[in-house]
Order: structure tokens, then C-alpha cells, then sequence
């Protein structure tokens, strides 16, 4: 099964930002098959998700949407907090 996973990041602080990154937890392992904008990475459950040099700079209030990646698993895939 290929699971398409889109992600959007919101600087909520009160400062600007050089660098972003966030994990995302499944309840089980996945392979990474592809990723776009992003710097993506697996660990066994865990999808770890930067940016890149284009897209690291988020101003206060800033929104970027263009990150993603598409994983594999074996089973159906959902999510663990």
C-alpha cells in the first residue's frame, strides 16, 4: 500500500525562522518511495520531514504547503501521537 502523505508548516511564533522540521509517528514501519520539497527520512515508525535550502525561511505567520513525501507499508497505515 502507497500512502501520500502532504504536509503544511505554520510558523505560529514571534520570530522569523531559518529551518523547519516535524516527525511523524505510524503504528508501524514504513519505506520511504519518494519525497518532493522536503528532506524526508525513516527510522522504522517514525517519518522525519525538514526543509530544504529553498524553502527553510518562514517569516512570523509564514504557511508553506509544497512538502511531502509518498510511503509504502504492508498494512494500513495510522497515525500515533
Amino acid at each position: 500500500l502507497n500512502y501520500l502523505i502532504n504536509i503544511t508548516i505554520v510558523n505560529d511564533t514571534t520570530e522569523a525562522c531559518g529551518s523547519w522540521d516535524t516527525e511523524i509517528y505510524f503504528n508501524q514501519p514504513v519505506t520511504l518511495v519518494d519525497s518532493r520539497n522536503c528532506n524526508c527520512t525513516v527510522e522504522g515508525c517514525c517519518v522525519r520531514i525538514a526543509s530544504t535550502e529553498h524553502n527553510a525561511g518562514l517569516g512570523i505567520g509564514g504557511t508553506y504547503t509544497m512538502a511531502g513525501c509518498i510511503l509504502a507499508s504492508e498494512k494500513n497505515l495510522t497515525l500515533c501521537q
